[in-house]
């Protein structure tokens, strides 16, 4: 049964990075996501956020221009919340974020697009968005 550490290492192994690389990157990105203690855990002995967390270190370690979340503090206890808040505060990696978590947003995001019906309705800062108690209304949120 593979564990997290080779599951982080796979795609690293994939693209020829030695050894040592490999083992420097991995250390690296799960001492950054605070789950260091996983690695020579199965993943199916995480938790939900423990899985989400080992997901993101996986790509993470292959150091991504660009990432993509779908609801990623859906099923997150407060501190994988919290931990994942000031991950992507702290990423060098483009993010764009679909969430309905306004406190995510508000707290780690730098700009806002909101849509409604697959219609953009508005671009702009989260404190511009949050205080608009109109365009807050019409989104449903």
């Amino acid at each position: 049964m593979p564990t997290i550490y080779e599951d982080v290492a796979f795609g690293l192994r994939h693209r020829g990075y030695s050894p040592e690389t490999i083992d420097q990157k991995v250390r690296h990105t799960l001492r950054h996501l605070n789950i260091e203690h996983l690695a020579e855990r199965p993943p199916y002995r995480l938790s939900g956020g423990e899985k989400r967390s080992a997901a993101i270190a996986t790509v993470l370690s292959m150091d991504p221009h660009l990432m993509l979340f779908d609801e990623p503090t859906a099923f997150l206890d407060p501190r994988s919340k919290r931990n994942f808040i000031h991950l992507l505060r702290t990423m060098a990696a483009a993010r764009i974020v679909a969430t309905h978590d306004i406190d995510l947003v508000s707290r780690a995001c730098n700009r806002v697009l909101v849509l409604k019906n697959g219609s953009l309705i508005a671009d702009d800062l989260p404190a511009d968005v949050f205080s608009n108690e109109k365009l807050l209304e019409e989104a449903g949120l």
